[in-house]
């Protein structure tokens, strides 16, 4: 199949981005990357009247570190993040998530922000959104605004972003010193999407001194995806893991949590 016809537009600035956006709300989709998009015209399950082309639009291409976060401009390609972009547990974590997007031609092309826009269940960047408690920035005609990434995901391939409205950043915490991380998926091929994924971001502190001295679990988040309509969160888990010394017992009960 082939995609219905529709209106390219390719936005100089962000003021003609954002006033594109108002005039045409559901009507409009923002191509960045492309990568989900496109195959959905042509399987015509999406149809835009208007396409808006973002790329040519001046910062947004950026990843800065400041005070205590990540910033990822809309345009932050997926292999930008294959190799670690901060010296914090943070960068290490999405280097390992980034290695499971998709191919290389994927990679090379969709954008993080786009993956979180489009929301894929199965989606890595959702899943690693949920799991440190990343914000999203949302731009409009009318202001910004700052949304939670566990409130921004409420159905497959359907958030709380709202008509007229465009990401322009995803604000992800830093994880500090002492902070662990980890990211495990299962696919049936390398590329595939998941069937089932795992984050984990783990803090530990040691108390006292010498022999006596003992480590303890600080903070923790965990999070599953590919095995509901959007990433989830695993409080119960968490719980067992506060304030406790490791060991293979406490390991064993976030396991049947």
């Amino acid at each position: 199949m082939v995609a219905q016809a529709f209106d390219y537009r390719a936005a100089g600035s962000r003021a003609e981005a954002l006033s594109v956006l108002a005039e045409h709300g559901d009507d409009a989709k923002v191509l960045a990357g492309g990568q989900s998009l496109v195959p959905m015209m042509h399987l015509r399950l999406a149809r835009p009247v208007v396409v808006l082309d973002i790329n040519r639009l001046p910062g947004l291409d950026r990843v800065t570190a400041a005070d205590g976060e990540l910033r990822i401009g809309a345009l932050v390609r997926h292999r930008r993040l294959e190799r670690p972009v901060v010296a914090d547990p943070l960068g290490a974590l999405l280097a390992a998530a980034a290695r499971h997007v998709g191919h290389l031609p994927i990679r090379a092309r969709g954008t993080f922000a786009g993956s979180l826009a489009h929301a894929d269940p199965a989606a890595e960047w959702c899943l690693v959104a949920v799991a440190v408690g990343a914000r999203l920035v949302l731009a409009s005609a009318s202001g910004e605004r700052v949304v939670a990434a566990d409130d921004f995901f409420d159905y497959p391939f359907v958030t709380a972003l709202r008509p007229g409205e465009l990401i322009t950043e995803v604000r992800l915490p830093l994880l500090g010193a002492g902070t662990g991380v980890a990211f495990r998926e299962h696919a049936p091929t390398a590329g595939a999407f998941a069937q089932a994924a795992a984050c984990a971001t783990v803090t530990v502190t040691v108390e006292g001194g010498g022999p006596g001295r003992a480590t303890r679990i600080g903070a923790a988040r965990l999070a599953l995806g590919g095995v509901a309509g959007r990433p989830r969160l695993l409080p119960a888990a968490v719980e067992v893991l506060a304030g406790a010394v490791p060991s293979e017992e406490i390991f064993d009960e976030v396991r049947r949590r």
